[in-house]
């Protein structure tokens, strides 16, 4: 049965939902009128389909890879219990506010782990924070996170983005090319590419960032360091390549051979001096 459910305006500017195809977007907003007051569903894409797009052309092929990207998004948790499959809105709890709600015949997660947070900090409505349901679901939107200052060759950390946003430069604001941020908190795909955004002179096509949240994502998944990461991001940057360069100049960065010391002048002075001493000695010997 079809529900009435709220959507806040930080939806339309959140750089996760940005992210994804309008299509997605929509079986999104869908979901939390077919998802029951719990958040939780039947995880049956032709389910979803007849109760999302009933008079559109879309096949239940369709909806099933918009599930397959909100899942990866971390925008849903698809879970098993026994031989049935089930899907909940992650932060249900935390973004819709319902009165007298119906206890879910659908059993929770065995597990309820929490997507990465990300960089940004207005939450999304019904999701961005998973597992963290209180009684009395705040919607009050907390203060912006403070950005750090670029520099042309330091490379630090800082983190958190679901579901807020757009933090476009004005073109009048002179930025860097390097990028160099202060940590606040864990690394995650999303909070590096907040992290890019916030350096770039004008908000990147959605497209691109998709691209390079999948880059991201592959290489944390890869357990390189995001240190390694951040250095390789920065240069990427710097260069202007296409996103699929990305990995590479981290791996150029990563993989790089020592510097070799190089002589002082003094040194080298030194070791001219005992080469002539040593000549000298062997020609008066002979």
């Amino acid at each position: 049965m079809a529900r009435i459910r709220s959507i806040k305006p930080e939806f339309f500017t959140s750089l996760t939902v940005a992210s994804l195809l309008v299509e997605t977007r929509l079986t999104f907003i869908g979901l939390w009128t077919h998802v029951d007051d719990e958040g939780r569903c039947v995880d049956d894409a032709r389910l979803i389909k007849a109760a999302v797009w009933p008079l559109d052309d879309r096949l239940s092929t369709d909806v099933e890879l918009d599930l397959k990207r909100l899942s990866e998004s971390s925008l849903i948790l698809r879970y098993k219990v026994g031989e049935r499959s089930y899907l909940a809105v992650r932060g249900w709890g935390e973004h819709q506010r319902i009165n007298r709600p119906t206890k879910s015949k659908i059993p929770p997660p065995p597990e309820a782990p929490e997507p990465p947070p990300t960089s940004e900090t207005t939450p999304l409505p019904p999701v961005e924070i998973p597992g963290r349901s209180t009684p009395e679901p705040s919607h009050s939107e907390p203060s912006p996170q403070p950005h750090t200052q670029l520099t042309e060759d330091s490379l630090a950390e800082r983190n958190r983005e679901q579901g807020t946003g757009n933090r476009e430069v004005p073109p009048s604001a002179e930025r860097s090319t390097a990028l160099a941020i202060v940590p606040a908190e864990p690394d995650t795909a999303q909070a590096l590419i907040g992290e890019w955004i916030d350096h770039c002179r004008r908000r990147p096509p959605g497209q691109v960032i998709g691209q390079i949240g999948k880059q991201l994502k592959q290489m944390l998944a890869e357990n390189i360091a995001p240190a390694d990461i951040r250095r390789g991001l920065a240069a990427w940057h710097s260069k202007g390549l296409h996103p699929s360069a990305l990995p590479s100049v981290v791996n150029e960065l990563m993989n790089a051979a020592p510097a070799q010391a190089r002589p002082s002048t003094t040194d080298q002075r030194v070791n001219a001096a005992l080469e002539l001493a040593a000549r000298y000695a062997a020609e008066e010997a002979s």
